[in-house]
């Protein structure tokens, strides 16, 4: 278990150490693997492919890489959950950043409306798209890969970038938008709009690596701290498996009496056998 005082520390340094990675593309080369975070990897010194990218492409032009993409997501899924999303995703630790001084944690009429699910109808439209187009669906105006590929590919070489319009535009347009969202709301991107995000929640309930809550140690804090700590407006002493978790570790450094900690999901069948073993005993 992490040390309570040292999770924030963690976070940060597991944050720039996923983004190093991403980007050693000019000193490692370029390799086929998928990214479990949303990146782009038209960025010009990205080391991995873009999951999103990767699944229209596929689904354009070879539909047996499908198989391939998804297992890798889903295995990051089984073991992390939306913990990528909390620790590894630079998206992620850049909302982090800019929304210090958010205006709203979140927009009571996002949440009224159930809007979080945009993102799953987002995730389930892109091959949808890309099938019937055979265009790619969110790449062509994806604000990340303005962000992430467009922007810094302008910098680097203003000159011998040709954009191609109208895609180009809009993804510029949608990029501002993006940025004035994320500053307002805090997690904005992760809770309303990430395509990738909405696939690892599906393992939230049963990933491996998960935060486990104590209700005999929680004193019901008058805010309470937890609750008060999330970014995803989420209440952990009940909703601690939500697929809207990011396993973050907010809540754990706020909880004054380690009632929620970071925990290793057993098997009941596992658990069940060590205890005939110790009767055995």
């Amino acid at each position: 278990m992490l040390k309570k005082r040292n999770i924030r520390r963690y976070r940060i340094l597991t944050q720039i150490l996923v983004f190093i990675a991403l980007n050693m593309g000019l000193i490692v080369g370029f390799y086929g693997i998928p990214a479990p975070v949303f990146y782009c990897h038209a960025s010009p010194f990205a080391t991995m492919i873009a999951p999103i990218g990767a699944i229209e492409y596929a689904v354009i032009v070879a539909p047996m890489i499908l198989v391939y993409i998804f297992g890798v997501l889903t295995l990051f899924g089984i073991i992390f959950g939306r913990a990528m999303c909390g620790w590894a995703c630079p998206i992620g630790a850049l909302q982090d950043l800019l929304s210090l001084k958010a205006k709203f944690k979140s927009t009571p009429k996002m949440d009224k409306y159930k809007l979080r699910w945009i993102k799953y109808f987002i995730l389930l439209l892109i091959p949808i798209i890309s099938f019937i187009f055979k265009e790619k669906a969110l790449t062509d105006v994806c604000p990340i890969g303005g962000l992430t590929a467009t922007i810094p590919t302008l910098l680097i070489n203003p000159y011998g970038f040709q954009p191609i319009q109208p895609f180009f535009t809009i993804k510029m347009i949608l990029t501002v938008l993006f940025m004035v969202f994320i500053i307002l709301v805090t997690r904005g991107w992760c809770k309303y709009f990430c395509p990738l995000g909405a696939y690892f929640a599906a393992f939230n309930r049963d990933s491996l690596i998960t935060i486990k809550y104590e209700g005999g140690k929680c004193i019901d804090c008058p805010l309470p701290l937890c609750a008060a700590a999330c970014p995803m407006n989420l209440d952990p002493r009940k909703e601690i498996d939500s697929g809207e978790c990011i396993r973050c570790g907010r809540c754990v450094d706020a909880c004054p009496t380690k009632a929620l900690h970071y925990s290793l999901r057993v098997s009941p069948i596992i658990v069940h056998k060590e205890n005939e073993s110790q009767r055995a005993e």
